[in-house]
């Protein structure tokens, strides 16, 4: 939905964020929620235009777009995802965005949609055109690369998806006659492109005891017993 403020963003954009990192593996019935439409339409909506209007929901558009790069993981979630051409939105984001954590984010997305050479060989044998090859995934993807990575090596997930992009029409064809020569395809496990310690936050509260209980000679014994236990947990 359309987020009216930046706080309303960010408890909404964690929210989903967390609760698709800890249900990684019924992710794509969550993609039959209606998830990706949402996350999709939050990113569509406060990722781009006037800075001063999107800045405030940077955080939001940083953990819709690692959500989406999580659903995208499964084959399900994709057809969906193509069905809506959210990897335009993504492409595009990529290519405009300034802030380097809605940049590595976003990325995420676009390599889940990345087939790998015997899907791309496959749908070039049945003249199937592929969603990646009519958008600039490449430059896109390079962006990511050169800004983020630039001195670093790259995650093996960026790596392995501008590789199999590029390939030619001669290389995806050795590739395909490994994969038969191996008889098995080149589908890999499931693998997250987050670490989710990353997503941890340590906050700490001031928590005071009711007036009414402070004051009370009778509640004192309990109120203390209660803070001591806590100090000591």
């Amino acid at each position: 939905q359309t987020l009216a403020t930046p706080a309303c963003a960010e408890g909404r954009g964690k929210l989903c964020d967390i609760a698709l990192v800890q249900i990684f593996h019924q992710q794509d019935e969550a993609g039959e929620q209606d998830a990706i439409p949402a996350l999709l339409q939050l990113i569509e909506t406060h990722a781009f235009g006037n800075l001063d209007k999107s800045e405030p929901f940077v955080w939001a558009v940083e953990a819709a777009c690692r959500a989406l790069g999580s659903l995208l993981l499964h084959g399900t979630n994709q057809f969906i995802m193509r069905d809506l051409w959210g990897l335009k939105t993504m492409v595009e984001l990529c290519l405009s965005t300034e802030d380097m954590p809605v940049l590595h984010a976003a990325s995420m997305s676009v390599c889940a949609m990345c087939p790998n050479a015997e899907e791309r060989f496959d749908a070039h044998d049945e003249g199937r055109s592929l969603q990646v090859e009519q958008l600039d995934t490449i430059p896109a993807l390079g962006r990511v690369k050169n800004f983020l990575f630039g001195r670093t090596p790259p995650p093996d997930w960026l790596s392995a998806a501008i590789r199999t992009i590029a390939l030619d029409e001669d290389e995806l064809r050795k590739e395909k006659q490994k994969a038969l020569q191996r008889g098995e395809r080149m589908d890999e496990d499931l693998k997250e492109y987050i670490i989710r310690t990353d997503l941890f936050e340590e906050r700490a509260s001031l928590v005071l005891p009711d007036h009414a209980v402070e004051t009370a000679p009778e509640l004192a014994s309990l109120v203390f017993k209660a803070f001591d236990t806590a100090a000591r947990v």
